[in-house]
C-alpha cells in the first residue's frame, strides 16, 4: 500500500475522540506508520485516565497525538482486517 494513502487516511481520522471505530483505525494506522518509519515515537502522555502516544512525522517534525484504545490481541486482529479491506477499496 502507498504510504501517502495510509498517512492521508490517518490524518482524516483525527480527531478520534468518542468514536471507537475511528479511534481503533487511527491507532492501528499509527502503528503501521511507525513500522514504516513515517511516524516516530516521541512520548506517552496520560490525561484523564487515557493514554496517548505522541508521535512525530519524520519529514516535517509535525506532532500527532493518538489515543491508545487498549485493544486485546483479538480486537487488534479484527481492526487490522477491517482496515485492510477499507484501504484496498480506497486504492481501487
Amino acid at each position: 500500500m502507498d504510504d501517502a494513502v495510509i498517512f492521508d487516511f490517518f490524518e482524516r481520522l483525527a480527531p478520534e475522540e468518542g468514536q471507537s471505530l475511528k479511534r481503533n483505525f487511527r491507532y492501528i494506522l499509527a502503528l503501521m506508520l511507525m513500522r514504516k518509519k513515517i511516524l516516530k515515537f516521541n512520548d506517552v502522555v496520560r490525561e484523564n485516565d487515557k493514554e496517548y502516544l505522541v508521535l512525530r512525522r519524520s519529514r516535517t517534525k509535525e506532532e500527532h497525538r493518538v489515543l491508545n484504545p487498549e485493544l486485546t490481541d483479538e480486537q487488534m486482529e479484527q481492526v487490522k482486517n477491517e482496515l485492510k479491506q477499507i484501504l484496498e477499496t480506497e486504492i481501487v
